[in-house]
C-alpha cells in the first residue's frame, strides 16, 4: 500500500494514540499485531526517496499495454512473489525507522515493531529490530524481546538465558517466566515448567497467559482432562474469549473422546466463526460417527466448499456419507474430485477402488 498526504510533512502518530483510548478498536488492533501504537513502524517498508529510487525506470502500466494483468497472475502462481518482493524492499530501505514518521523515542519504536512483528510471526524483519535494541543500556523489556525473538528461531539454550537475564532484573516479570515455560515445554521439559507455572501463578492467579499455559503443559503430556480443566477456567476469566479459545475446548474435549463437549464448543465456535474449517470438518466426523448422515453431509459440504485443498480426508469422509444417504453418484464423484486435487494420494486411491 501507498501512503501519501496532500501537504508535506511527517506522518504523526499522535491520531492513533488517542483512539487507542477505544477499547474495541484496540482489540481489532491487536488482532493485526499492534499492541502499542509505535508498533506501526513493523508494516513500514520504504520512504519516499527509497521508493522513488525503487521505481525508477520501472515499466509502467497503461491502458494500451497492461503489463500488471498479464504478469502478476504468473507470480502469484509461481509461488515465489512474496518472498521475492519482501527480500527486493529489505534490499531498497536505507534506514531502519522511517524519516518520514514523527518518532520521539527510537528505543520505544523499535521495541514496539519487535513485538508487532513477533505477534505476525515475522522472525528474521523482528530480528533486525531486536538487534538495534542492543545499541541501548539494557533494559528487561528488550532482553524479553530478545528471548521471544530466539524462541521464534528454535534457539531454545540462548533464549532460556535471556528470559533468565530479564527475570533478574525485573523479577516480577511475568512474561519473562512464561517464556521459561514455553522454552520447557518445547524441551520435554514437563516437570521444571510445572515448577515454574506453580511460581507464577502464585503471583498471577487469574491470569489469562498463565491458564492458557497450565493447558499447553497438561496437552503436551496428553492428560485432557487436566486440559480442558484449565481451558475452562482460560475460558470464563475472559469476559470476552477469542474464538481460538473456543476452538481449542473443542479440540480438546474431541481428544479426550468426550465428543458431545467437543460438539458443544464447535458450535459455540461457528456462532462466533460461521466458516471456520475445523469446526465444520470436525463436527462432520461427529455426526459421522453417530450416523447421523444429513447432519455429517451439511458441515462436510462446508468444508469442501470453501477449504478443498485443507486435506484427502474430508474427500473420503463425506462419500462414505453420501453412500450411507444412497446417493453411489455422488460419492464416486467427490472421491473423483479429491483425486484431481490430492492426484496419487493413496487414500483417496484406495476408497475409490473400494
Amino acid at each position: 500500500m501507498l501512503l501519501a498526504q496532500s501537504e508535506p510533512g511527517l506522518l504523526s502518530l499522535d491520531r492513533l494514540r488517542r483512539l487507542w483510548s477505544e477499547p474495541s478498536l484496540r482489540e481489532d488492533y491487536a488482532g493485526i499485531g499492534l499492541l502499542r501504537p509505535e508498533g506501526l513502524i513493523a508494516m513500514h517498508l520504504l520512504d519516499d526517496a527509497d521508493t522513488r529510487r525503487l521505481t525508477a525506470g520501472a515499466s509502467i502500466n497503461t491502458d494500451d499495454l497492461t503489463r500488471l494483468e498479464y504478469r502478476a497472475p504468473r507470480a502469484i502462481f509461481a509461488g515465489t512473489a512474496a518472498g521475492e518482493n519482501a527480500r527486493m524492499l529489505e534490499q531498497q530501505r536505507s534506514i531502519l525507522l522511517p524519516a518520514s514518521i514523527s518518532i520521539s523515542e527510537p528505543k520505544i519504536a523499535l521495541a514496539a515493531a519487535a513485538e508487532t512483528l513477533l505477534a505476525l510471526q515475522d522472525g528474521p524483519r523482528a530480528g533486525v529490530f531486536v538487534e538495534a535494541l542492543a545499541k541501548y543500556p539494557p533494559s528487561a523489556d528488550a532482553i524479553l524481546l530478545r528471548g521471544k525473538w530466539l524462541t521464534a528461531k528454535g534457539e531454545l539454550d540462548e533464549a532460556r538465558r535471556a528470559f533468565e537475564s530479564a527475570r533478574q532484573l525485573d523479577p516480577t516479570m511475568l512474561d519473562a517466566n512464561l517464556g521459561l515455560v514455553e522454552v520447557a515445554l518445547t524441551q520435554k521439559e514437563y516437570a521444571r515448567a510445572e515448577s515454574l507455572l506453580r511460581e507464577t501463578a502464585a503471583r498471577n492467579p487469574d491470569s489469562i497467559p498463565v491458564l492458557a499455559s497450565y493447558v499447553l503443559l497438561e496437552k503436551s503430556r496428553s492428560h485432557w482432562a487436566e486440559a480442558i480443566n484449565w481451558q475452562t477456567k482460560r475460558i470464563a476469566a475472559d469476559p470476552a474469549p477469542p474464538a481460538e479459545a473456543v476452538g481449542l475446548l473443542g479440540e480438546l474435549n474431541f481428544r479426550a473422546g468426550n465428543y458431545a463437549g467437543a460438539a458443544h464448543a464447535y458450535i459455540d465456535l461457528l456462532k462466533r466463526d460461521a466458516y471456520n474449517n475445523d469446526a465444520h470438518r470436525v463436527l462432520g466426523e461427529i455426526f459421522r460417527s453417530a450416523k447421523r448422515w444429513d447432519d455429517a453431509r451439511t458441515q462436510l459440504e462446508v468444508v469442501v466448499r470453501y477449504s478443498p485443498a485443507a486435506d484427502p480426508g474430508q474427500y473420503i469422509s463425506l462419500a462414505d456419507v453420501y453412500r450411507n444417504l444412497g446417493r453411489p453418484g455422488d460419492a464416486q464423484s467427490m472421491l473423483d474430485k479429491g483425486k484431481r486435487i490430492f492426484p496419487g494420494n493413496s487414500y483417496l486411491l484406495h476408497a475409490a477402488a473400494e
